[in-house]
């Protein structure tokens, strides 16, 4: 039933305003008219009322880059966007029921991987073994 209501809610909002909405200012989208601030706040309130929370982390990328944490009492699913593995999203997502983390390069790539403040293969699921959750890269 929960989905349901999602679903209806999403069909009034545009697919940009969902990302902004679900994943924050993680790709670095700029609210010029502070519109979509606005409806970020209706949509924690409209999540509220249907028994999920869902608490953006700063994560370490770009200025102003977030994760997020969605659950409700039987479920918890982290979405870290780009990331370099960070301690503040562990600690957000400990015991999540899903992560979903980023992973750009792969292991041979470490050095390229902290210069573009990405996340490696090993890197990615070393911070599913740190929170104890299942992984999707």
């Amino acid at each position: 039933c929960n989905v349901l209501y999602l679903f209806f809610f999403f069909k009034q909002k545009t697919a940009y305003e969902m990302l902004r909405s679900l994943v924050g200012s993680e790709m670095c989208i700029r609210d010029r008219d502070n519109s979509l601030e606005v409806f970020t706040q209706e949509f924690q309130t409209f999540l509220s009322t249907i028994g999920i929370q869902m608490k953006y982390v700063e994560v370490d990328h770009c200025p102003e880059a977030y994760g997020v944490v969605i659950s409700n009492n039987q479920w918890k699913i982290v979405y870290s966007g780009d990331t370099r593995p960070c301690q503040t999203l562990i600690n957000e997502g400990m015991n999540a029921s899903l992560l979903i983390h980023e992973a750009t390069l792969e292991d041979a790539l470490i050095e390229q991987a902290k210069e573009k403040m990405h996340s490696t293969f090993s890197e990615a699921i070393d911070v599913a073994m740190q929170m104890l959750s299942l992984i999707h890269i």
